[in-house]
This record gives structure tokens, C-alpha cells and sequence, in this order.
């Protein structure tokens, strides 16, 4: 016969987007388990891992970075929402406005052949000084 365990658990990986809380995300839960018939099922330990990044494209430290990026040649892409985790959310919820600004591609970050080209390096050097002198 089988055997139908009492517990279970599940893990699952859903990015943070600004506006989420860990009762949204939970809600969210909720209504896709019920929408698949197992409205039996609950949630009893939900934990946000990274905490969802934003900043107004009006905020001051937002300007300094765009600004900068400009003088220094940049052809970065259009500020825009991205599916990666990053501390820059810890940061923001205590108080400090943040924004992630690199160089290099995403799309190699944490590969095993990883890397950045030079002249991307020696660029945001340049975007860096920028920025601390407040552009």
C-alpha cells in the first residue's frame, strides 16, 4: 500500500520585485495552491532571502549615476528591473539609497569562465571617480 507522509516541505526560488513583502509573496502562495487544489496546503515558515531594490529615477543618487555614466562614455543599457539577488536591497530597507552599477555582463557573472573585459574596467573606474566627486 502506499504510504502518505504527514509533512512535507517545498522550496522554491521566486525573485523579489519592489513592492513585495513576505504576506504578498505568502497571499501569492496561497492562491496559485489553491488555484491546483491544494487549498489544504499551508505555509508556515516563509522567509524573504533578498530583499526587493528600487530607486526612483528622480532620486539625487540615482542622477549622480546616470550623470556619470554619461561623462564617462557609457553605452549602458536603460535602468531596468533585473532577475539576480543583491545585498543593495539590505541596504535600501535600512535607509541608504541604493542602485547596482557594474562592469562586466550579467549574463557571465558566476560562470565558470567568468570575466570582464578591460576597457569596461578601466571605464567604470572613470564612473566611479565621477560619482565620488558628486557629478
Amino acid at each position: 500500500p502506499n504510504i502518505v507522509p504527514d509533512k512535507a516541505w517545498m522550496v522554491v526560488d521566486r525573485r523579489t520585485l519592489p513592492g513585495d513583502t513576505s504576506e504578498s509573496i505568502a497571499a501569492e502562495i496561497e492562491r496559485a495552491l489553491s488555484l491546483a487544489g491544494a487549498s489544504d496546503v499551508q505555509i508556515t515558515d516563509l522567509r524573504m532571502g533578498k530583499e526587493p531594490l528600487y530607486l526612483a529615477p528622480e532620486h539625487a543618487a540615482f542622477q549622480i549615476c546616470r550623470r556619470a555614466l554619461e561623462r564617462c562614455g557609457s553605452s549602458q543599457p536603460a535602468p531596468a528591473s533585473v532577475a539576480f539577488g543583491t545585498d543593495a536591497g539590505l541596504f535600501a530597507r535600512a535607509g541608504i539609497p541604493s542602485l547596482v552599477i557594474g562592469p562586466g555582463s550579467i549574463t557571465r557573472a558566476h560562470t565558470d569562465s567568468e570575466y570582464v573585459e578591460i576597457d569596461q574596467l578601466e571605464r567604470m573606474v572613470g564612473v566611479y571617480e565621477q560619482i565620488l566627486e558628486g557629478v
